[in-house]
């Protein structure tokens, strides 16, 4: 932590690399998992340590911070142009959240990308009716397209528009 704050970040990274090693050994997972939660904080544009976060957090039990380790890398993964890791990542962080909106969106629109639309619609169907942000919908209304649902498609997409017409840009 003094590394931290005197500046001095790849130091602290590895400090706390060799020290969450060292509580693992030990059989100390838990201190272990906030050693490498600091790392992931420390260089977060690391899909590696990310994951390495993610990986000991699901195995713990601790699915909110796998899930959101899980995205965030999955995140970074497409970002460098792996899409099927990126694929991975995000069926892990879905199956560990399988009723939270967030991992299903992401996984879904990665779905989609790779032309999977039925199994996209698939993940976004539990939450369509309490849904009503414009990039979910959005989703959704691409997921039916793709599939054929053109009504379905049509109805989630006016969803979309305004309720009052006036308010419509010109």
């Amino acid at each position: 932590l003094l590394l931290q704050k005197q500046g001095r970040t790849a130091d602290a990274i590895d400090n706390y690399v060799a020290a969450s090693e060292l509580l693992l050994a030990r059989g100390k997972q838990e201190q272990a998992l906030d050693c490498l939660e600091r790392v992931a904080q420390l260089e977060p544009d690391s899909a590696a340590r990310q994951f390495a976060a993610a990986n000991l957090a699901e195995q713990l039990g601790k699915n909110a911070i796998a899930v959101r380790a899980f995205l965030r890398a999955a995140q970074l993964a497409e970002a460098s142009a792996d899409a099927a890791a990126a694929l991975g990542l995000l069926q892990r962080a879905h199956a560990l959240a399988p009723a939270e909106r967030s991992p299903a969106l992401l996984y879904a629109q990665a779905l989609l990308r790779r032309g999977e639309a039925a199994q996209a619609l698939g993940l976004l169907e539990p939450h369509a009716n309490s849904e009503s942000d414009a990039a979910f919908l959005n989703t959704l209304g691409e997921a039916l397209t793709a599939t054929g649902d053109f009504d379905r498609a049509r109805g989630v997409l006016e969803r979309m528009l305004p309720q009052d017409p006036t308010t419509m840009p010109k």
